[in-house]
């Protein structure tokens, strides 16, 4: 019985056991189901779920592995960012692969079965929506732009630029054609971020931040986006190239700068830049200028005949025609094609030591930011070629600007580095707009990306951003440019009915040399005129027109016109001291779209 008992005994604590198990089973099948019936309501928004619930599933959440593996992405960008800065490639190559796994663990996170369950909820599961395209985003930033980078930093090293006393334009090549194709995948990455809901995801505010530094990225590059077609122009697709340098002398002023004192050749050969030092003019082009150019009547003209000698071509306030002038020059002497022509006046100069540093000439003066302008505007004339100078001093003079140019050539070829070419950009772009610095390509598919830049120095030619040029060429063999002032003031627009607008210019030429400069000076500097002495252009913007053009004095000015734009000009000047103010009126186009603008002879008034 007791068996009987036990074995009966033993049957029901096993039924019960059993009850319990299928109990306890259903119940939580019933949970399940409820729960998934509640889950559901909430992921379509037909419920909420409590405080608790919701509390309880993000401290879950939390706690996950997603966390741990998000904040380890971050850093691992940061790292990337802090080792490209740096140009340490190794570092950053290896920030990179840690990437790259952090990515792939934050991906299986994501895939945990608690993240697939809280992401019923809605905040949840649009934080994770937001971390795979985040993903995705940092997946096409690597393909377009990291490891393109990184594996231009390791083949070509900014450090590889440099070869003997030249540069390698084909390194410089590869690096424009990288951020060419860079510029436009940072705007569609950007567009793509700006996209994403970064409130849940970005707690610590660091993705934001990442967000902002590639904005301001994008938008430091902005006003350079169209510099690159014009420098990979100008580095050429490999082959051979012969540029003319020519050192312009604002002293000696002309309409498109200077007259060129000194030139020098730039050759390309087997990917190697290098430049030669500058010579005299005279040693580099024929002295007539060639009768292919084709001098019109205009320029006769306007220009007193002068155009005829070869290195007068810039008293044409178009560089791009003085300098194809240049070649046909040079090639008529040589007999070796000019693939174009490279120019700065000596305002370049104190712009790029203000960046680089100082340099020294051979007679122990040092040449900085601060001083250069007016070193080799001013002072070199008086120091050599004052009242009582001797017949060397032109020799010593020209020696001295050859090693100021070739000593600012040398210190900005020794600083392409990742460091200052930043600093350098800002520079070119300033000597561009004031035309203290021209670029002129042989071809005329390059020479658009050239004009698309700005690069030109060209005559206004777009209606719709009209500018009105005034340009000054010096007719006498002097150094007066330094003392020349040319201040022009526009008053605010009138509307006419056509569209158009109509501005008063009002000029004032200045010559600004004092009686004791005058006294120190000797006929090198002066010349043989009573002042200042030159001739006075003005050209309509294009599509305009220029009227009431009168001195202050009441004298009007001739009218004419020069390659399709209107004029006025004054001939035989002499700019004593009392300025000279001219007063016109000048017209926009009808379609212009904005204000009128002015371009003028790039004078040293700014250096003094």
């Amino acid at each position: 019985m007791r068996d009987r008992m036990g074995r009966a005994s033993g049957g029901r604590k096993g039924r019960t056991f059993l009850i319990v198990i299928l109990a306890l089973v259903l119940g939580l099948a019933v949970c399940i189901a409820l729960g998934m019936f509640y889950l559901h309501r909430w992921r379509t928004g037909d419920w909420e779920p409590s405080p608790v619930i919701r509390e309880f599933v993000h401290e879950a959440v939390d706690t996950s592995d997603f966390k741990e593996q998000a904040d380890a992405l971050k850093s691992d960008l940061k790292e990337l960012a802090g080792s490209l800065k740096e140009q340490d490639v190794a570092a950053a190559g290896e920030a990179r692969e840690r990437m790259r796994q952090d990515m792939a663990a934050l991906r299986e996170a994501m895939d945990a079965p608690l993240l697939s369950a809280a992401s019923l909820s809605p905040d949840l599961r649009a934080e994770l929506q937001s971390a795979e395209e985040l993903l995705a985003i940092l997946d096409e930033a690597d393909t377009a732009l990291i490891a393109p980078a990184l594996a231009l930093l390791e083949e070509r090293p900014l450090s590889s630029l440099r070869s003997g006393d030249g540069v390698r334009a084909d390194v410089l090549r590869d690096y424009l054609e990288f951020l060419d194709a860079a510029l436009p995948a940072l705007d569609a990455l950007i567009a793509r971020f700006e996209s994403v809901d970064l409130r849940l995801l970005d707690t610590d505010g660091k993705l934001k931040s990442y967000q902002k530094k590639l904005v301001e990225l994008r938008d430091r590059c902005e006003p350079y986006r169209l510099w690159l077609p014009a420098a990979r122009a100008v580095v050429g697709d490999g082959g051979d190239r012969l540029y003319l340098l020519a050192a312009q002398n604002s002293s000696e002023i002309r309409a498109s700068g200077g007259f060129p004192g000194a030139m020098g050749r730039i050759r390309i050969q087997n990917g190697v830049l290098t430049v030669s030092d500058l010579q005299s003019v005279y040693n580099l082009l024929a002295k007539n200028t060639p009768g292919t150019a084709r001098i019109t009547e205009e320029e006769d003209l306007l220009f007193s005949e002068r155009m005829y000698l070869s290195w007068d071509a810039s008293f044409s306030p178009d560089f791009e025609r003085a300098a194809s002038i240049w070649a046909l020059a040079y090639e008529v002497r040589f007999d070796e094609p000019v693939d174009g022509v490279i120019s700065c006046t000596p305002a370049v100069i104190p712009r790029l030591l203000a960046v680089l540093g100082p340099i020294t000439l051979s007679n122990g003066t040092e040449l900085t930011g601060e001083n250069a302008g007016r070193v080799l505007g001013r002072d070199l004339y008086f120091q050599y070629l004052g009242a009582d100078w001797q017949t060397g001093g032109p020799v010593i003079v020209d020696g001295l600007f050859s090693e100021a140019a070739r000593g600012t050539l040398e210190l900005l070829l020794s600083h392409l580095d990742a460091e200052t070419l930043p600093k350098l950009l800002p520079v070119l772009q300033t000597c561009v707009a004031d035309r203290t610095a021209m670029v002129w390509l042989a071809d005329e598919e390059e020479q658009a990306a050239i004009r698309a830049a700005g690069w030109d120095a060209g005559l206004n030619r777009d209606p719709t951003h009209p500018a009105v040029g005034i340009f000054f060429n010096s007719t006498v063999s002097s150094k007066m440019g330094w003392f020349l002032d040319l201040d022009p003031e526009l008053s605010a627009p009138e509307r006419n009915e056509d569209g158009s607008k109509t501005y008063t210019l009002t000029l004032r030429l200045t010559n600004v040399i004092t009686p004791q400069e005058e006294a120190a000076a000797s006929f090198y500097i002066l010349g043989d005129s009573e002042g200042l002495a030159g001739n006075l252009l003005i050209l309509a913007p294009a599509g305009g027109r220029i009227e009431e053009a009168v001195t202050e004095g009441g004298r009007r000015l001739p009218t004419a016109s020069y390659e399709g734009l209107d004029a006025v000009y004054l001939k035989r000047i002499t700019l004593g001291y009392t300025p000279l103010v001219i007063r016109c009126r000048i017209t926009t186009a009808p379609e212009a779209e904005t204000p009128l603008t002015l371009m003028t002879t790039p004078t040293m008034q700014a250096f003094r």
